[in-house]
């Protein structure tokens, strides 16, 4: 899975990162301390351990009320460490572990959402630096306090950014025990199984945010995508079109209907909703890759436009980046429609380092094509509806 931001497609991106906002542990208080008597100006006050211990926690647990910053989860972690530092009792070094492994949690998800801000910017190092000290937090988290759902989902999330998706759904697994009715931690475990190609696992996980907020249009067209790749076209095409219900300018959704349309050999409806999908999000690259792949490699001539297609095919690579194969696939094709073979063996040379193995044959196919100087065409098919469904 790509570093870049998720899930998602990591759209793993989009979605694969979005986090709730954290709650203070359950049913904690701090200690209560007896009121001290004032001391004459100018004499020392003398404070027990036991008492600066309470006065510690006291104003780690006042902080947790109101802290918003890094700098102050960060305030909070550090009185709760000193506090765990010290011989205390056992229900004060419970309480402190679990109000350390909030500040983690809460100091991740801040780092978290510094790194989303810097990717915007196209500050990718830095953003990975952030999301490396994310990962730690939440990691020191889960450590201090094993029941924490929020940790566990949030360091699924950082893990699936670092390409580690066994151990991402491993977490996802244990948020969910924790806390069945999670809705981000369905969908982003949906998602990663999307991706890994686990599609009737990720129909279920899909099915179970549904069932929990009905009206959510990323896990419609997530199931619809899903349910497309198992050929389930009549259910797919109902989920956007629910999908569209919701959100009449919802961009995933044209985009997930142009694939089915272009499976169906709809190629007039697939284009226009390609277009209508990087109309409404002009940042979104899996739509021109949609156009690009669309207009050079069409059975039909009319459809297709060599110049246009090379143009979506670099514009998907200037908002996605280079570093996914079926982009790489796009432009070797879009530039082979053009006549430049070479440049086309060349490209496709580099997806097919990329891609899985399960993608190795049909790019290996289109390299063997591409060295006799012939573009690739999509298979001739007749256009057929699998249900007569309003657009």
């Amino acid at each position: 899975m790509s570093c870049t931001r998720l899930l998602i497609s990591f759209a793993v991106c989009a979605a694969l990162t979005t986090f709730v906002s954290a709650q203070q542990p359950n049913s904690l208080r701090p200690a209560r301390t007896a009121p001290t008597e004032a001391k004459p100006q100018g004499t020392p006050v003398e404070i027990s351990p036991a008492k600066a211990i309470a006065r510690q926690m006291a104003d780690a647990y006042a902080l947790s009320k109101t802290a918003k910053t890094v700098d102050e989860y960060s305030s909070i972690i550090e009185n709760c460490e000193r506090v765990l530092a010290e011989q205390t009792s056992e229900e004060t070094i419970k309480y402190a572990k679990q109000l350390a492994s909030w500040g983690y949690n809460r100091r991740g998800e801040a780092f978290a959402q510094q790194a989303t801000e810097l990717i915007e910017k196209g500050e990718e190092r830095k953003a990975n630096d952030l999301d490396a000290l994310a990962l730690e937090d939440f990691q020191q988290a889960i450590t201090l306090d094993s029941t924490k759902w929020k940790a566990y989902h949030n360091r699924g999330v950082s893990l699936g950014l670092h390409g580690k998706v066994e151990e991402a759904l491993a977490d996802f697994d244990q948020a969910l025990k924790l806390k069945p009715d999670h809705v981000n931690g369905w969908f982003n475990r949906a998602e990663i199984k999307s991706q890994l190609g686990r599609y009737a696992e990720a129909i279920s996980d899909y099915s179970q945010v549904l069932k929990l907020k009905p009206d959510d249009h990323g896990s419609l067209v997530g199931r619809a995508a899903a349910r497309r790749h198992v050929g389930k076209l009549d259910d797919a095409l109902k989920d956007i079109s629910h999908a569209l219900q919701i959100q009449a300018d919802y961009a995933p959704a044209y985009y997930e209907r142009a694939e089915i349309e272009m499976g169906l050999g709809q190629w007039q409806s697939a284009a226009e909703d390609y277009r209508t999908a990087a109309r409404t999000d002009n940042r979104m690259g899996r739509a021109f890759r949609g156009v690009a792949w669309l207009m050079a490699t069409c059975p039909e001539l009319k459809f297709r436009n060599s110049k246009l297609a090379l143009e979506a095919a670099e514009k998907a690579i200037d908002l996605d980046g280079d570093d996914d194969y079926r982009t790489l696939d796009v432009y070797a094709a879009a530039q082979a429609n053009m006549g430049q073979f070479e440049q086309a063996q060349a490209t496709l040379q580099k997806a097919i380092q990329l891609a899985p193995q399960e993608a190795q044959a049909a790019l290996q196919a289109r390299l063997r094509l591409y060295a006799n100087k012939q573009a690739y065409r999509e298979p001739v098919r007749q256009a057929a509806a699998p249900a007569n469904l309003p657009r």
